[in-house]
């Protein structure tokens, strides 16, 4: 049996520049695959990271896969320079390695592996990729940052048009301020929660 990646380079790439202030303390689908999912930026100033969560539904419509011979198996995915602590896991609950190479032509992003079980036509599976951002030095030519005071990060998802929700979470303190009112805000439990649906 033949086994495919598909490049999701190809599909949605939405990169959305994020400024985050902390407050005062006194005041489509390529080749026939579908890809939707969830992309959820969680962060952690304490840390000095920004906690990624990608939930991710697959399926194959490619109709020349129908029959026994040929199926994908995974794709690579764009994730910025600096990241770290991957973990695909799949919808069994297992975990798979994550090896990385280089974008060509591209020095902010590089290219993840993920690798799911062979879908034939018709089938489709689920997984959950994590990974964090890490904040860069002051002087780093590399735009992202993460410390008490000072947030700065691309939130982006990848996927068929109108199926990628991209949503991130900041304690309660922190002002974004590079969103705009098509993002839905809710705050609960000394956390906000901005999110985006159906980006098309």
């Amino acid at each position: 049996m033949s086994r495919r990646r598909f490049s999701s380079v190809l599909a949605l790439f939405v990169a959305l520049p994020l400024v985050v202030l902390n407050a005062p303390p006194s005041a489509h689908a390529s080749d026939g695959v579908d890809l939707t999912g969830s992309y959820t930026y969680t962060i952690d100033p304490t840390a000095g990271l920004v906690h990624v969560t990608v939930q991710l539904n697959i399926s194959n419509h490619d109709i020349s896969t129908r029959g026994a011979y040929s199926c994908y198996n995974g794709f690579y995915m764009p994730v910025p320079a600096g990241a770290t602590n991957f973990v695909n896991t799949q919808n069994s609950g297992t975990t798979r390695p994550v090896p990385t190479k280089p974008w060509e032509n591209e020095t902010e992003f590089f290219l993840a592996e993920i690798a799911f079980t062979c879908l034939s036509y018709n089938q489709s599976t689920r997984l959950t990729f994590t990974y964090d951002l890490v904040g860069m030095d002051p002087r780093s030519e590399n735009p992202y940052r993460s410390n008490p005071a000072y947030v700065a990060f691309d939130a982006y998802g990848i996927g068929l048009v109108g199926g990628v929700t991209v949503a991130v979470i900041a304690p309660e303190s922190f002002t974004i301020e590079t969103l705009d009112s098509t993002w839905a805000e809710s705050t609960s439990g000394g956390l906000t929660t901005y999110t985006k649906t159906d980006i098309a």
